[in-house]
């Protein structure tokens, strides 16, 4: 699904993050959570991004949420996944936050689930810290140079 979103686009460069992040978190919701529980809100600046890294932060998004449903939010609990992207002083950064049940403060456990997280940050250009307060944050944290705020601005920032 993260792929079709992306595909479906117009042949751009660029890629409307605002709107491809909003209708991944409704396919989302329709497709992988339950049908009562768990409430996936999505808040974004307008950005645009080159496709490529759009695609690695949808597929982040996509490991993420699918994480936050399956293992932080047990079933029969109600629970809330908050994305939400925004500018900040030294860059952009994209947030993931649940109500879960939290992780372990220690170090991530090693998995496929890792490795693909991992993979997807390095290609986004980004780095991934996590919290582990009421739930668990993920940041991940982009260079302003890396977003643009509209298709006229795209080809000095991000050219």
């Amino acid at each position: 699904q993260v792929h079709r979103h992306i595909y479906a686009l117009p042949e751009a460069r660029l890629t409307d993050l605002r709107k491809y992040l909003r209708d991944l978190c409704n396919g989302l919701t329709e497709a992988t959570l339950p049908p009562a529980g768990i409430h996936l809100s999505c808040d974004c600046e307008t950005a645009f991004m080159e496709r490529d890294k759009a695609l690695a932060i949808g597929l982040l998004t996509n490991e993420l949420i699918t994480n936050a449903a399956k293992h932080a939010i047990p079933a029969g609990r109600d629970g809330n996944i908050e994305v939400r992207f925004v500018r900040t002083d030294t860059g952009w950064r994209l947030t993931f936050a649940d109500e879960g049940i939290g992780m372990p403060a220690t170090k991530l456990k090693v998995g496929l689930g890792t490795g693909l997280i991992k993979q997807f940050v390095h290609q986004a250009g980004g780095t991934l810290t996590f919290g582990t307060e009421a739930g668990t944050k993920a940041h991940l944290d982009l260079p302003a140079s890396a977003v643009s705020t509209g298709p006229e601005t795209a080809n000095a920032t991000l050219g």
